[in-house]
């Protein structure tokens, strides 16, 4: 990139930072959970209208999704992906404010450059639910990518990363419902619903033991009965089932499954199985992105560390990676963990509003690298096709 180009984007990105921050604490302050964020989708898709961006909102059937485009004439389409839902009980302890506004922040500082050399189309696409929700995986089933060359996101964290290897992960509600009665006068003409639940809970346990290192599973009971002397009629479970590949996670269904209807077996229960959220797919990070993002962020004084290997964590970005050239780096903002009241408080902290500043400069200079660069995004579809054959 020439020098003249970075010093213009780097002004820019200085220039938008206030309206981005402004964002950014506007969406900490007024928390929306997943697939309710008509604040936060609202104000962020207004910035980018009021910046020349053409706004399209209620995308994919989803009331907070919106794509904004700006169209530079033939080449690339490079997606800024923008995250603004919270979390129950705790607000933006992941940081989403940070995340939607440093996308939207970018999109501002390319828009405002005025890049009259660089040919093709910036998108920004506000991707609700990302907790819990699917969001992303919504969008892409409604062809809400389609055209989409590459895409960036930045999500703060404790560690500067360019890769993290989040799992795959599949969500069931499970209800189990059997036949109540009172509990000490006549138990045996009852059919326990909790007991039921419990069996899968034990059942689940014991599968642990069966299962690669990798995999992670844990559930809540949302529902455990109406009172102690009436025998459960009915119990909800809430369980999410993770794994590295989401090849091992597909045969990994199929044993949860069984124990789910073998609990209902055992104790003469009937079942229920419904899908939480859609799946989320393993996080694949493409290696043409990683450079540029890699170069672009060592120009603003960030350095990385070693990429994190074995995930724990899951995201809908995962499925993003599947199907076009992505990349989901992180940028610390202290010594916190995310979904801790810690991290909602850094996420307006000091160092939540550097990741802000230095994420919208690495953004615009990555997406601005490819539009200058076509041929760096042909290089990423072909690194991306190579993982698809491994």
């Amino acid at each position: 990139m020439s020098p003249r180009l970075q010093e213009t984007l780097l002004s820019a990105a200085q220039a938008v930072f206030p309206q981005a921050l402004e964002l950014s604490r506007r969406i900490h302050a007024h928390p929306e959970l997943r697939f309710e964020e008509f604040k936060a989708s609202g104000w962020l898709a207004d910035a980018l209208e009021q910046a020349g961006f053409e706004v399209q909102r209620g995308v994919g059937s989803l009331s907070t999704a919106f794509i904004a485009r700006l169209n530079r004439g033939p080449g690339p389409n490079i997606a800024l992906l923008a995250e603004y839902d919270a979390l129950e009980g705790l607000g933006h302890a992941c940081g989403h404010n940070l995340i939607g506004s440093t996308s939207v922040g970018a999109g501002l500082a390319l828009a405002k450059a005025n890049l009259d050399d660089l040919s093709g189309t910036i998108s920004v696409i506000g991707c609700p639910a990302e907790e819990g929700g699917g969001g992303k995986a919504i969008l892409l089933e409604a062809g809400a990518f389609v055209g989409v060359d590459a895409a960036f996101i930045i999500h703060p964290y404790n560690q500067n990363l360019l890769h993290t290897a989040y799992l795959a992960r599949v969500a069931y509600d499970i209800t189990y419902m059997g036949v109540p009665a009172h509990a000490a006068d006549s138990p045996h003409e009852g059919i326990n619903a909790l007991d039921a639940a419990n069996l899968f809970f034990a059942g689940l346990n014991a599968l642990r033991q069966h299962v690669t290192p990798d995999v992670r599973m844990h559930g809540i009971i949302t529902h455990g009965g109406d009172a102690p002397n009436i025998i459960p009629k009915e119990t909800r479970v809430r369980v999410f089932v993770r794994a590295a590949q989401a090849k091992y996670l597909q045969k990994l269904i199929l044993r949860v499954r069984a124990v789910i209807e073998g609990a209902a077996m055992m104790t003469g229960c009937k079942v229920e199985l419904q899908d939480y959220s859609p799946a989320y797919l393993d996080m694949r990070s493409n290696p043409v992105l990683m450079e540029v993002f890699r170069q672009t962020s060592e120009q603003l004084g960030r350095t990385f560390a070693p990429s994190k290997t074995e995930g724990g964590a899951s995201t809908d970005v995962g499925n993003v990676s599947h199907a076009l050239p992505t990349l989901h780096p992180t940028y610390a903002i202290g010594e916190v963990k995310p979904h801790t009241e810690a991290f909602a408080r850094a996420a307006i902290s000091p160092e939540g509003e550097q990741c802000l500043r230095d994420g919208i400069a690495a953004l615009a200079l990555s997406v601005a690298t490819l539009l200058e660069q076509p041929q760096l995004v042909q290089a990423a579809w072909e690194a991306h096709r190579a993982q698809d054959e491994v």
